[in-house]
């Protein structure tokens, strides 16, 4: 259950920052329905396999991991702009989130901790690194948030393609395309603060 609770952390987290009642209401009301849909492909899987369907536990999963990891990124980007928290004890936040986050994806998509936990370390170190960076830069917190999930769909994919030896030049090119497309589009647009 360490995805349903630190979606609910962060989606708690997150919502301090919010404007509008009826955006925090819309919010909540997304973050239950995913809730529900996580919960009920989680049932099916270990109580009920003859419903379970193939696959649905890791996609659902997949999105609401990285979900809760933007939001997540965004929250502590907005402590540490509003509140003028201290980066070094964020990240330190941010590493136990990213490892119990990937964590989850190793353990949904039934990979052996044994030949996942190096790929979970090296993961974890590598976003806490590009968050630590990230948090130099004139962003808002929305845009800091977004640019580190993108980077955290992008490790998450090729370290998943490998582990399940699918990983060839034209995943990592496509992976690593989308990510700079992505970060691009986001980079250019924003309002540089």
């Amino acid at each position: 259950m360490i995805l349903p609770a630190i979606i609910s952390v962060a989606v708690m987290a997150y919502s301090i920052f919010i404007n509008g009642k009826f955006i925090i209401q819309l919010l909540f009301i997304f973050h239950l329905v995913f809730l529900y849909l996580y919960l009920r492909q989680v049932y099916y899987y270990l109580l009920n396999p003859l419903a379970y369907e193939a696959f649905s536990l890791e996609n659902i999963s997949s999105y609401i991991n990285w979900l809760a990891f933007f939001f997540s990124a965004a929250t502590l980007y907005g402590l540490a702009s509003f509140l003028n928290l201290s980066i070094s004890w964020l990240a330190l936040i941010m590493i136990s989130a990213t490892c119990l986050l990937v964590y989850q994806i190793i353990w949904v998509n039934k990979i052996e901790l044994r030949a996942g936990l190096p790929y979970i370390l090296i993961s974890c170190l590598i976003l806490t690194e590009l968050f630590w960076s990230i948090s130099f830069l004139p962003f808002n917190y929305n845009i800091a948030g977004l640019s580190l999930a993108i980077c955290y769909y992008v490790i998450i994919g090729l370290v998943k393609n490998h582990l399940f030896n699918k990983l060839d030049a034209v995943k990592v090119k496509t992976y690593l395309l989308l990510g700079l497309i992505s970060l691009s589009l986001i980079l250019f647009t924003a309002r540089w603060v």
